[in-house]
């Protein structure tokens, strides 16, 4: 009997990924995405070296980079200090073919992804709002809703890429652990280009007023690019008060201060996660990406880790599902990602988020002066760089049985 078509929920980076790693290999795949069309939000667009190295291997690079910036550093700051740290990723040569970081926003990767799988058995089937998933031994049963209603499709297998609210994960009973941080984010957009002022990337250490500025681009027109600052919303601080576009442009102002307004395209608070699910694995039903861990930004490292979940299992379904390998290769999955989320992508976000935020001067300047010896020492900028990009991470799940 002819095998089902795999079923994955969620057109986000992560399930275009999977998507591309598994039709690569003849496996027939239908995408189902709640939009309108693929995911089009910016969300998070810094991809490691070890990343890229990964898009490479599966023919998307390229495409990425007729939008994208190939980024050779990232900056820190403290504005205790009044000065500025460069970090140059030319020493991941050492294990990378490509050593640098790759900026663009995700708008750019869905819609490069949803193109290069029209070559492929490949069926989107968008305003497909996955609602929940019942299985047996054999077969998923997944109630969508569309247009037209709801409607029960049937499969084999199941990936839930479908986010941190993933109805997925939620359908399986399957524990989200961690905590939600007491403080929130402000996240704003705007048109102004802060680059010649702070780079493309700049992290900035001032306490409970820190910033992250990066510019985003997200098409292969000349002004297809946004400039983000991202800032702390401390617990008691009210919507209103922080959207309020007084205080919108006093985040700006404090920047780069200017004569006239700063036009802001958008503004948005959210919630900052540091949650990983009780497993990746239950019976057919699979979890990767965000609807399997949340953390916070700072460092990129979660849309990263999303995309090695989607390779790490691709390359062990395909054995299942196409050779005929046991089932319980995808429980090695489980384990490989699982536990190195925790050891790893929850720890080193943690660290990055509080040295942000730190408020102690001494601590501060201790920070700081670890980053400044970096600058003119290879060996250790190097162990600095495999670890924030994720090279160690790849390690210690490579050794998990």
């Amino acid at each position: 009997m002819a095998k089902q078509r795999v079923l994955i929920s969620g057109a986000g980076p992560v399930g275009m990924v999977a998507a591309l790693n598994l039709c690569r290999e003849g496996i027939p795949v239908t995408v189902l995405e709640a939009g309108k069309t693929v995911c089009r939000d910016m969300r998070a667009p810094w991809f490691h070296a070890a990343t890229v190295d990964m898009l490479e291997d599966i023919g998307y690079l390229d495409r990425l980079k007729e939008a994208a910036n190939v980024e050779p550093s990232m900056r820190f700051s403290d504005r205790l200090f009044d000065a500025e740290i460069k970090i140059d990723f030319d020493v991941l040569a050492r294990r990378y073919r490509n050593p640098y970081s790759l900026n663009v926003g995700q708008r750019w990767f869905t819609q490069v992804g949803f193109e290069l799988l029209q070559q492929y058995d490949c069926e989107f089937l968008f305003e497909h709002e996955v609602l929940d998933a019942t299985q047996n031994d054999d077969r998923v049963n997944v109630r969508v809703r569309t247009p037209e209603g709801e409607k029960t499709l049937q499969t084999e297998w199941l990936i839930g890429c479908d986010g941190g609210s993933s109805n997925t994960r939620r359908s399986q009973g399957i524990e989200f652990d961690g905590y939600t941080w007491e403080d929130r984010f402000l996240l704003i957009h705007t048109r102004h280009d802060f680059e010649p002022h702070f780079g493309r990337l700049q992290y900035i250490s001032n306490a409970d007023d820190w910033r992250l500025i990066i510019k985003i681009p997200y098409g292969p027109g000349e002004s297809d690019w946004v400039q983000r600052m991202v800032c702390g919303v401390q617990p008691g601080e009210r919507d209103e008060d922080v959207l309020d576009p007084a205080n919108l442009q006093s985040k700006l102002q404090g920047l780069q201060s200017s004569d006239s307004p700063y036009d802001i395209e958008e503004a948005v608070i959210y919630n900052v996660h540091q949650r990983v699910a009780k497993t990746y694995r239950k019976g057919r039903v699979l979890l990767a990406g965000d609807a399997a861990h949340l953390n916070n930004p700072m460092g990129g490292q979660g849309l990263n880790c999303g995309i090695h979940d989607a390779i790490n299992l691709a390359e062990k379904f395909v054995s299942v599902w196409r050779d005929g390998e046991d089932d319980g290769l995808l429980d090695v999955y489980d384990r490989q990602r699982r536990q190195t989320n925790w050891e790893y992508i929850q720890a080193i976000t943690v660290e990055n988020k509080k040295r942000n935020e730190e408020t102690d001067p001494a601590k501060r300047a201790a920070a700081f002066e670890h980053l400044h010896a970096l600058e003119n020492d290879d060996d250790a900028r190097f162990g600095f760089l495999y670890r924030w990009s994720m090279g160690e991470s790849l390690e210690y799940a490579a050794r998990i049985n």
